[in-house]
């Protein structure tokens, strides 16, 4: 059996990983039956009690087991410990040597890496990111000698070796992380920490780029007062002349005559004017200041008839709705000392655009900052119902904890905020009480709620991901879907950024877009017209052998099927197929089938069975494919999805039939058009799709292993090529080296 089929490690020159190659070793062994040859030296009594095994003495089996022992042991000793256990003339001699060598030396190591963690601090001005680095390079060490870190101590050992100035980030932190009763977590202080220094940074770039235009204004006002010995004029000196005579003769600007003229016609108005310009400048700077200083948020109008009965108040720039809802997540404080609404939870901010990091000064002066802005969703509670609204215009503050609200800012807005009692009160214009917010046992108006899945089931990811693993939709289509709410799971952090993809450059240029003949109205039934097309042949067999593949999308919902066929004469047994599920998931009959007038639809055995079904055909006209605009267009849109993902994943074109079943799968689950803001899924089915964590197409995955030795690995890589349609929870997994498909659940 040789090293790299047993995995055993290399042990270290300076036994800095002593204590796993140890137990490593020993684990080894045991499992091969060579254990005892690590603790003795002779032929334990059990082996000679068995007596001849297979025609092999005691001593005989002993010796072999000497050779492969010493063989696993020499493949994993560095050279110059070699040489100092080389005389050793057993197994055994030579374990003992090595422990003699190395057990000391690693307790040793492990004082002094424990030491280390626990002293090592980062400065004010040191990059926290090579800190966090240099920590986490210690707890692999400690690892690596058997002593693994929790994850409760290293967040103390992080947070402990932190400078002051962090103080306020994580202080808000662990503020967020009692509000919604979650633990500390190193990956949580380390992001923290990294947001803070990178903003620091920043403001250091901003304020030596102030200083360095300070210096340059003091230097110009410095030299304002300066008589040049040549030219007898202020602001320079004869070095800086460019006078005749002045050490910059003829360096200065070239100005033409006519612009000299109209430069001293200029200076003559200048001094009429100034007075009158001087105090018309002085109004715009004010005017300025004060727009900076402007209410950033008001109370908006909610544009969502999902959340219950809508009443319009005329003149109000509030509308409600009074419904009993669920409890739903984060906690509130209505704060009449906040002047801006911020909040830190991302997933209820709608119109999310990024902003220049803009500080907040809490009351104990410590500093927060916000780095978005948008409208966000609250609820306010009024006794046994709520209120929704919009808070326009909100800052986004990842660090704050909490959501806060600002009443002095709804007041603006022109409601009534009354403290009577334990009870905070909104009323409206007329004096109708819209919210009611009671004061919790420390004196704050707070809301607390619990967090519900639909909040923690948000996924962040940005629009060039979601790009890639819708299937290379357009990023109108991914920005819609996000917005009008037709699935679930997805939020968008850059939702305003442009897509710059190669492998839709490679895969979607085309020369015309098809013009359709007609706009008919779409069916007012699932199954009362279906567009079909083949497509073929492909210049590559898939995996599966199949050329062609044949699509039926439904006119009343859009939504897809798709089968893949070895030859054209297998179109009619899909048909069959489609049809039979058609009536028996969905209780319907086709009416109308819409095709092209190819020989697989105008055959006698296609003709009679419609005939049989009682179906209706429509067929266009010849070499006017527009007339089957529904079939020709998803065709186009759904070989260019196929090359793009092929592409990107770099994956053979033999798989050119999972990737078109993907970009199927991804089309029935995004709006389209004549649906608007409704998926093919939820318009056939009923309900929203989730798309999260739906990977990108040919992605590396690891997929458990079960079979193989107790010493094999328990993972393989291979690459995700879809759902699978028969199973539940299923994935299809294509392997690189076998070049096949399976269908695999423990991805």
């Amino acid at each position: 059996m040789g090293e790299e089929k047993l995995h055993l490690p290399k042990l270290a020159s300076d036994g800095s990983n002593w204590i796993t190659y140890r137990d490593r070793i020993q684990w080894s062994f045991k499992m091969r039956g060579l254990g005892s040859h690590l603790i003795s030296d002779s032929i334990p009594d059990e082996d000679l009690e068995e007596g001849d095994i297979g025609g092999f003495t005691p001593a005989q089996r002993w010796e072999r087991g000497e050779i492969s022992a010493s063989s696993l042991l020499d493949a994993t000793i560095p050279d110059d410990v070699f040489r100092s256990i080389k005389d050793a003339e057993s197994v055994n001699e030579v374990w003992d040597n090595l422990k003699a060598l190395f057990e000391g030396k690693s307790r040793t190591i492990l004082v002094d890496l424990g030491r280390k963690l626990q002293t090592t601090r980062c400065g004010e001005d040191d990059d926290v990111r090579a800190h966090f680095s240099k920590l986490a390079n210690l707890c692999d060490k400690l690892t690596a000698l058997g002593r693994s870190v929790g994850d409760d101590k290293y967040v103390a050992v992080l947070i402990g070796s932190l400078p002051p100035c962090y103080d306020s980030p994580i202080d808000a932190l662990t503020s967020s992380c009692d509000v919604n009763n979650k633990d500390i977590t190193p990956s949580a202080v380390i992001r923290s920490a990294t947001r803070e220094y990178e903003k620091r940074i920043l403001h250091k770039e901003n304020k030596s780029q102030e200083e360095a235009f300070s210096a340059e204004a003091k230097k110009k006002a410095k030299n304002k007062d300066i008589e040049c010995y040549n030219c007898k004029k202020k602001g320079h000196i004869k070095a800086e002349c460019w006078a005749k005579g002045g050490d910059k003769e003829g360096q200065g600007p070239k100005r033409s005559k006519d612009r000299s003229a109209d430069d001293k016609n200029k200076s003559k108005s200048d001094g009429k004017d100034k007075n009158k310009r001087k105090g018309k400048d002085t109004a715009n700077a004010a005017q300025a200041d004060s727009s900076s200083d402007e209410s950033w948020a008001v109370i908006v109008a909610v544009d969502d008839p999902s959340l219950g009965e809508e009443r319009s108040l005329e003149g109000s720039g509030l509308s409600l709705s009074a419904s009993t809802t669920d409890p739903i997540s984060e906690a509130e404080i209505y704060d009449s000392g906040a002047s801006r609404h911020m909040s830190p939870f991302r997933h209820r901010f709608s119109n999310l655009r990024s902003i220049p990091p803009r500080p907040i000064t809490a009351a104990n002066n410590r500093k927060f900052y916000a780095t978005a802005i948008g409208s966000y969703k609250i609820n306010v509670p009024n006794g046994h119902t709520t209120t929704p609204i919009t808070l326009k215009d909100t800052l986004y503050t990842p660090d704050i904890g909490l959501t806060v609200i600002s009443v002095s800012k709804i007041a603006d807005a022109g409601y009534k905020v009354l403290f009577e009692g334990r009870t905070c009160k909104i009323k409206d214009t007329q004096g109708e009480i819209i919210g009611r917010i009671p004061k919790s046992s420390n004196g704050l108006y707070r809301v607390d709620r619990p967090i519900t899945m639909a909040a923690a089931a948000q996924e962040q990811i940005d629009l060039i991901t979601a790009h890639r693993r819708l299937g290379h939709v357009s990023a109108d289509a991914i920005r819609e879907l996000v917005r009008s709410q037709a699935v679930t799971g997805l939020q968008l952090i850059d939702p305003n950024a442009q897509i710059d993809c190669d492998s839709c450059e490679f895969a979607k240029s085309t020369c015309k877009i098809i013009q359709k003949k007609t706009e008919t109205p779409r069916a007012q039934a699932f199954g009362d017209e279906i567009h079909t097309d083949l497509w073929g042949p492909a210049p590559i067999s898939s995996l599966g052998g199949r050329k062609y593949y044949v699509t039926f999308t439904d006119d009343h919902t859009r939504y897809t099927r798709l089968v893949l066929l070895k030859s054209k004469d297998e179109m009619l047994e899909a048909y069959k197929g489609f049809a039979a599920w058609a009536e028996t998931q969905h209780g319907v009959r086709i009416k109308r089938l819409r095709s092209d007038r190819g020989g697989e639809y105008t055959g006698e055995a296609f003709t009679q069975f419609l005939k049989s079904q009682g179906t209706e055909r429509r067929l266009t006209t010849h070499d006017t494919p527009q007339h089957n605009g529904v079939a020709e267009s998803l065709n186009r849109r759904l070989v260019e999805r196929v090359r793009a993902v092929l592409h990107h994943a770099d994956l053979p074109k033999s798989l050119w039939g999972e990737a078109a079943h993907f970009i199927i799968w991804i089309k029935n689950r995004v709006t389209t058009k004549p649906l608007g803001k409704i998926t093919p899924h939820q318009q056939l089915y009923g309900s929203k799709p989730d798309l999260s964590l739906v990977p990108e197409w040919g992605q590396r995955v690891w997929v458990h292993q079960g079979s193989g030795s107790k010493l094999d690995g328990r993972a393989a890589e291979g690459r995700w090529v879809g759902f699978d349609a028969e199973s539940t929870h299923a994935h299809r997994i294509y392997w690189k080296d076998r070049g096949h498909v399976s269908v695999e659940h423990d991805v």
